[in-house]
């Protein structure tokens, strides 16, 4: 086993995905990861999930299947059982790229001061594997966060942190509470940043680490009117428990970043925000400030 690279647990849950799941089983374990902890959690399916789980059995760390309390309670009981020092989980119907899990450990190897990471680059694929779109932030920062920058709606979106492509250490997540959806029910990973960005800058990774699947009748889809309430209460909460007053200056930067394509040094530097963002390098991954509106 490659000890170099940090042990990666990763959480799959899974109800009645059957249609997507084996490509989403084989987007982690095919990447051939030295230090991988996969765990995979079903709800108690009855569309022929199990019988493709137990095809790839001999190749998890742990698997299950039981009726559960919903999708965030079968991935905080997933990390109970993970022994990795980084972690992440993937939707049974999302998949990760050929290069994430490497991409990811290297990162959190070569920067010690990282606690977690997103990537800006966020592809969407369909009902097949075949890529539908591409969207890209231009940053993510706990200013921004809190700015509400990252709601997913209304006209100061920027993007959301996109759940799959989130990787964070096993410290932060200690520290975060060690439970996804504690009080949302729905919008829980929008809750688990609100906890991380209470602890810990991000860091933003160019690189696409993972595609979310746009499909008919999808979970994200029905429920997402009961998403942006839940986002944005939290989001108050988070702004209230750490003293957060939205800026002027970024007020400003919404109208100067709707007005203007090209953004002028100056402007980004004196009204926007500043990132966090890891490099690869020569010598491995390094981490630097940049400024977006």
């Amino acid at each position: 086993m490659n000890t170099d690279l940090p042990r990666i647990s990763v959480v799959t849950p899974n109800y009645n995905q059957a249609p997507f799941l084996e490509q989403t089983l084989a987007s982690v374990l095919d990447q051939g990861y030295p230090n991988l902890d996969y765990i995979v959690m079903d709800g108690g399916s009855n569309d022929g999930s199990l019988q493709i789980v137990e095809r790839y059995a001999d190749r998890l760390a742990h698997w299950e299947s039981a009726e559960d309390k919903g999708q965030y309670d079968a991935v905080t009981r997933g990390f109970a059982h993970a022994t990795g020092d980084v972690m992440g989980w993937i939707n049974s119907d999302d998949i990760y790229l050929p290069w994430t899990l490497r991409t990811v450990g290297e990162i959190f190897r070569d920067c010690p001061q990282v606690a977690w990471i997103t990537s800006l680059t966020q592809p969407q694929i369909g009902e097949t594997e075949m890529w539908t779109g591409v969207f890209t932030l231009p940053g993510v920062s706990r200013e921004s966060f809190l700015d509400g920058r990252h709601l997913g709606f209304g006209y100061r979106n920027t993007g959301y942190i996109q759940q799959e492509s989130t990787f964070w250490r096993r410290s932060l997540w200690e520290k975060a509470g060690a439970a996804v959806g504690q009080t949302c029910g729905t919008a829980g990973d929008f809750e688990l940043w609100c906890a991380f960005f209470m602890q810990s800058e991000v860091c933003c990774v160019a690189q696409p680490l993972a595609a979310f699947r746009s499909r008919l009748g999808q979970r994200s889809q029905t429920l997402a009117a009961r998403y942006e309430a839940e986002s944005v209460t939290a989001l108050a909460g988070c702004r209230a428990r750490m003293g957060h007053r939205s800026r002027l200056g970024a007020r400003t930067a919404d109208l100067v970043s709707y007005f203007l394509r090209r953004k002028p040094a100056f402007l980004v530097g004196g009204l926007g925000y500043i990132s966090w963002n890891c490099v690869s390098e020569q010598r491995g991954w390094k981490c630097y400030e940049a400024a977006f509106l």
